[in-house]
């Protein structure tokens, strides 16, 4: 055997899990984050298409009358 291999003690492990796991919790933020972004948007959108659906009937109406 090698005696020159490195032993991975119980303490390195924790640290890098504890590593990981702070990095993908703040991915996971950030992905959250971008998902209420374009839901907002998203509703935004649909905001303004009512508006305008409501706007074109209230024209057609005019038109009928």
């Amino acid at each position: 055997m090698n005696q020159n291999e490195e032993k991975i003690t119980k303490a390195q492990i924790e640290e890098k899990q504890a590593e990981l796991k702070a990095k993908y919790e703040l991915e996971i933020e950030a992905t959250q984050q971008a998902n209420l972004k374009l839901k907002k948007e998203l509703t935004d959108k649909d905001d303004e298409i009512f508006e305008l659906q409501k706007a074109n009937k209230n024209l057609a109406s005019e038109a009928d009358e």
